[in-house]
């Protein structure tokens, strides 16, 4: 014989789990350390300076490409560029960069060049 009745429904109880989740995630952005990661530092002009005036024999040219590197229309490596850069008697330096490239090549050179004395501007060629 079968007996009808009411079966008790069971709930786990979950009012709390907002409550519990919420403080865990003040506690971890509270305790976690972030990395600063430093970049290439870049010095813009003042708002109010007006442009320099520069001769065009005073500026060199240094062309990023996707498989070369040229410093004046001269091929040129990584490895080289320092030493091709303490003897050129420019003072500024333009810096093309070609469009497709990644941070990661542009930021090597930027780094190489960041040890040379030169005033640096940035382009970016198709």
């Amino acid at each position: 014989m079968k007996v009808k009745g009411k079966r008790a429904v069971v709930e786990i109880p979950t009012a709390s789990q907002s409550d519990i989740a919420f403080l865990l995630i003040i506690f971890f952005l509270i305790t976690a350390s972030f990395a600063v990661k430093t970049g290439v530092p870049l010095a813009y002009p003042k708002k109010q300076s007006l442009p320099k005036e520069v001769y065009k024999r005073d500026i060199a040219t240094l062309h990023i490409g996707k498989h070369i590197l040229t410093l004046g229309g001269k091929p040129v490596t990584t490895e080289t560029l320092p030493d091709a850069l303490a003897l050129l008697s420019q003072r500024y330096l333009v810096v093309e960069v070609e469009k497709g490239l990644t941070y990661k090549e542009v930021v090597q050179v930027l780094s190489l060049l960041q040890e040379s004395n030169k005033e640096i501007s940035l382009r970016v060629v198709p």
